[in-house]
């Protein structure tokens, strides 16, 4: 009698606890403080990210309509963003031309002094630095500048401990009491309220499996099709003889709050093991630091057997070389294999093997007369000297897309003889544990850590054991560049004066670390990237004619690549939809 007391009793208690947080646990705001002069300025949105990432990513924001004739100290307070990692000011200017704004002592939580102020960026505007101030002129009327480092600032957490005692204690003692007081009213000679409180509360929990339904196809968390529900009786009436396994399968895979128990299963068995940590996002080996999103780790957005749709990407791909064909610009499809398949024997975790099934697909574009590159071989032979993937990012490494770059090359050659590509002696190399594989070129510790797997920056100094190859061009003082990254249109152009001809690169961000060698191949190449377009659905990406077709006849390149991961051809049956 008494334990069932005590158990109702703590359940309670914590239940108390967890709804009266308000009342013990306090959070203070962060303050995002700063010194501004300008002019032709009428809003200023201060943005804040969760991510430490170049892909910057709001989770907070607050504006001000602001008027900026004279020097002001403006002030944002943000009451729950417990570590924020990037900043972003967005500006709306009154009109495209004119005027400007000068920025100062940007402080967070009246602590942190953003004084590096070399580590701001501008996007739509020109950005200078004078007398420790950030000079912004706009180029548009909506610009921004971002703080391109990790904040390293966290929100001040109050404990009241007393608050919490008093809590915990008048709560256990109140439901100790009343469950006390059920037992008293007897209602036979052996059995009490309190048994009916207990078993009460045991048949309701029993009932939460109930109370929610998925109705999900696919898991996820477990990459697997789930149990379809099965009728009492087949078509013809006849009867299901295996309906109670059928039900039981179907309910299993359905019941209330599975994902958690999967996830806290999942979370058990890291704690045990010693090597594999794995949630519903990433697996990481923690024995030779190894990590691999579930998404490429499982490998496939889409099933090479279904022939339908292999057809109409194919399909897709030949009308758009036949468009370029007419226009005399040639096609070059560059497909890149996923970090797994080069990696496969270092990822120490049950994968199905895609290999063979994506060499058919590849070689079912190749017979459409449609040049098809998959350096699949290439890569796998290269990692046996250096690697050719980063081991906490699922981008591939700058000598990785150097071995890309090569087969390409061999490609581009056949069909233009006296084309001359960047060859490793044009470049000075040198090492760094860091990561470089995204749109802003700056190092990171890699796109897994950053986005999907937190860990603690001493861990993550652990985690970091690998020298990669970077390469620098010893003419890159030749090299000009101009970047545009605006709502709906995300690209790079470069030019190079000592080569012949004019590139055209389409695609994902396997494109980034293409750039150090692709624009020393060619006089003119410019790199347009269809994911993380601003102001662009996902699904409307890959949608090459509807947004690139004007872009592509006036730019009017001899050679246009398009490259993406293996993962990614699924998007290209949408190439020629406009709608």
């Amino acid at each position: 009698m008494i334990k069932k007391r005590v158990v109702i009793s703590i359940i309670l208690t914590a239940l108390a606890i967890l709804g009266s947080h308000n009342y013990w646990l306090h959070i203070k705001p962060i303050n995002v403080t700063f010194d501004a002069q300008g002019k032709n300025i009428q809003n200023i949105e201060v943005q804040l990210s969760k991510y430490d990432s170049p892909e910057f990513k709001k989770f907070k924001a607050q504006n001000k309509n602001v008027k900026l004739d004279k020097k002001q100290k403006l002030s944002f307070e943000f009451k729950k963003p417990f570590a924020p990692k990037r900043l972003k000011l967005v500006l709306v200017a009154n009109s495209a031309q004119g005027g400007g704004v000068n920025l100062s002592n940007v402080t967070l939580r009246d602590k942190l002094h953003l004084n590096d102020l070399e580590n701001f960026s501008a996007d739509n505007a020109t950005l200078k630095i004078k007398d420790n101030k950030l000079f912004i002129t706009p180029h548009d009327k909506n610009f921004s500048i971002t703080y391109d480092k990790n904040l390293n600032v966290r929100a001040s957490i109050k404990l009241d401990i007393l608050v919490l005692l008093i809590i915990a204690i008048i709560t256990y003692l109140v439901a100790f009491k009343f469950t006390s007081y059920l037992a008293d009213f007897k209602i036979n000679k052996e059995k009490s309220r309190i048994d009916i409180v207990f078993l009460a509360i045991f048949f309701l929990i029993m009932f939460i499996p109930m109370m929610r339904i998925s109705n999900e196809k696919i898991s996820a968390e477990e990459n697997r099709t789930l149990a379809e529900y099965k009728a009492l009786f087949k078509e013809k009436g006849i009867l299901n003889y295996n309906y109670g396994k059928d039900f039981e399968n179907w309910y299993n895979d359905r019941f209330n709050l599975r994902k958690r128990l999967i996830q806290l299963h999942t979370n058990l068995k890291n704690i045990l093991s010693t090597n594999i940590y794995q949630n519903s996002k990433v697996i990481f080996n923690k024995k030779n630091n190894w990590m691999f999103t579930t998404s490429t780790s499982t490998h496939r957005t889409y099933d090479h057997k279904n022939i339908k749709q292999d057809e109409k990407i194919i399909n897709e791909l030949k009308k758009f070389n036949n468009f370029l064909a007419k226009n005399n610009i040639k096609l070059y499809v560059l497909i890149v294999p996923s970090a797994s398949d080069i990696y496969f024997k270092d990822a120490f975790f049950p994968i199905t093997n895609y290999i063979e099934e994506d060499k058919l697909f590849v070689q079912k574009l190749k017979d459409s007369d449609v040049s098809t590159i998959y350096p699949y071989e290439a890569l796998k032979e290269a990692s046996k000297n250096d690697f050719t993937y980063f081991k906490t990012d699922w981008h591939w490494t700058e000598y990785g897309a150097y071995i890309g770059f090569g087969e390409l090359a061999k490609e581009i050659k056949n069909d233009f003889p006296d084309f001359s590509p960047a060859v490793i002696d044009d470049y000075t190399m040198f090492k760094s544990k860091k990561i470089r594989s995204d749109w802003s070129r700056n190092f990171h510790n890699g796109e897994i850590i950053d986005l999907v797997l937190k860990l603690p920056e001493k861990q993550i100094n652990r985690v970091l054991d690998t020298d990669y190859t970077y390469y620098k061009h010893k003419q890159q003082h030749k090299l000009s560049t101009n970047v545009i990254d605006i709502p709906n249109e995300k690209e790079k152009n470069f030019k190079f004066a000592d080569k012949k001809y004019k590139a055209l690169f389409i695609g994902t961000s396997m494109n980034e670390n293409l750039m150090t060698f692709a624009p020393y191949s060619f006089k003119e190449t410019k790199y347009i990237r269809v994911r993380n377009v601003k102001n662009r659905k996902r699904t409307e990406e890959f949608k090459l004619i509807k947004y690139y077709k004007n872009e592509i006849l006036h730019y009017n390149p001899d050679i246009l690549v398009l490259c993406i991961t293996i993962t990614d051809t699924t998007g290209l049956k949408n190439i020629w939809e406009v709608k």
